[in-house]
């Protein structure tokens, strides 16, 4: 028999936690942060688990026996990671190699807390086993570098997990690689939502992204700003790309100089600063040709140089963000300054149409879903949905 736990994350967007269990072994897949939780400056675990934002998972962390064969994570965005140094140091946690850079450098330049045990990498399509449960990770198309799938198969049960997935980023080959690759008619698909209850839209290729920002590049004679993720890999090549095309310098601070240069140095073929002739951590003397990163917190250095203005903002985020103080702030402060502001964005999750094609591909005897706010609208596309509890135990 297998069980199958969701501790969080069938209901809402973040913090996902979910538990395989076999009679051999205890895996846990990804220990994220809710989305609405700022985790600075709050060490007490136990004050965590009763305010519910540690789940309560038993034989998981630190001063008890560990009852865990391993903790997976899929990807190194908070969401899915944010909680994984809570880990008691005797469980080992699996990554891949470029997770476990990012997540170094989120350490390194914005102090989040390391993992405290072993590290286990592991490697795109080779197979593994924990205990009696047998993993394949697959890279996925999506916002975070070196996303995973995992395909399971353990007492006769095969489960596979999306993690977070999408296939219009400039790694969508990977999502097809993935859809030849797993065996259909899984038991359980475990499959995220993210954008069900938003949009039912196509979502914009990258690519197309980048013939946008392009056409706003070549329609100011001024400076231009952007803003967006500097973990977010592939829209940093989109600007790069378009920097590029329009003979603008690109100008990055030297974190995400940082996270380029260490996924550069792993065989990921990257623009770096000091290889790339359009990328500097340097700003040159003539602004008005530069596509500037910027972000909240450097209102204040904007603010003292009279160069920064009537150019275009490029927002490159989730709008809602755009709601929060800080950000609204900023953008105020730009509007001031004469800048016209855009958004040009795409989104790092699956849409409508590619989720009802791994489903009807997958042709799965079981879904459940996952990272949603939407969870009943999986039964458009399958009459097999099991919407599911946070906590509840799955047998199958």
């Amino acid at each position: 028999m297998v069980q199958i736990i969701i501790h969080r994350g069938g209901h809402e967007i973040g913090g996902s936690a979910v538990e395989i269990r076999t009679a051999g072994g205890r895996i846990l897949l990804d220990l994220g942060l809710p989305l609405d939780f700022d985790l600075r400056g709050t060490a007490d675990r136990e004050r965590l688990i009763k305010g519910g934002i540690l789940p309560d998972i038993k034989g998981l962390y630190e001063g008890e026996e560990p009852s865990f064969d391993a903790v997976l994570l899929s990807h190194g965005h908070l969401d899915h990671c944010g909680l994984a140094h809570f880990v008691h140091p005797g469980v080992p946690v699996y990554l891949s190699r470029g997770s476990k850079t990012l997540m170094n450098l989120s350490t390194r330049f914005l102090g989040r807390k390391a993992l405290q045990g072993q590290q286990v990498l592991f490697e795109m399509n080779s197979s593994f086993c924990i205990a009696d449960i047998k993993i394949t990770p697959y890279l996925m198309d999506h916002s975070a570098f070196d996303a995973t799938a995992f395909e399971i198969f353990t007492n006769g049960r095969h489960i596979i997990y999306t993690g977070d997935f999408r296939s219009h980023g400039r790694k969508a080959a990977g999502f097809e690689r993935f859809m030849k690759s797993i065996t259909p008619v899984p038991d359980i698909l475990i499959c995220e939502g993210t954008v069900l209850g938003r949009t039912d839209a196509l979502s914009k290729r990258e690519t197309d992204l980048e013939h946008e920002i392009v056409k706003y590049l070549k329609h100011t004679d001024e400076v231009a700003l952007f803003q967006c993720a500097s973990q977010n890999i592939d829209r940093i090549v989109t600007f790069c790309r378009a920097a590029q095309r329009s003979d603008r310098t690109m100008v990055i601070d030297r974190y995400t100089a940082a996270t380029l240069a260490e996924l550069y140095k792993l065989g990921n073929k990257l623009p770096t600063t000091g290889k790339h002739p359009n990328l500097s951590i340097h700003r040159p003397k003539n602004v008005q040709q530069t596509l500037m990163l910027v972000r909240p917190s450097m209102k204040k250095a904007l603010e003292a140089d009279d160069t920064i203005k009537n150019g275009v903002f490029l927002y490159s985020l989730w709008s809602g963000y755009r709601k929060e103080h800080r950000q609204a702030n900023f953008e105020e402060f730009l509007n001031r300054r004469g800048f016209s502001i855009v958004e040009v964005h795409t989104s790092g999750h699956a849409d409508t149409h590619t989720i009802r094609l791994l489903i009807e591909r997958l042709n799965p005897k079981q879904i459940i879903p996952i990272h949603t706010l939407s969870p009943k609208r999986f039964e458009e596309f399958s009459g097999r949905v099991r919407i599911v509890p946070n906590g509840e135990v799955i047998e199958c």
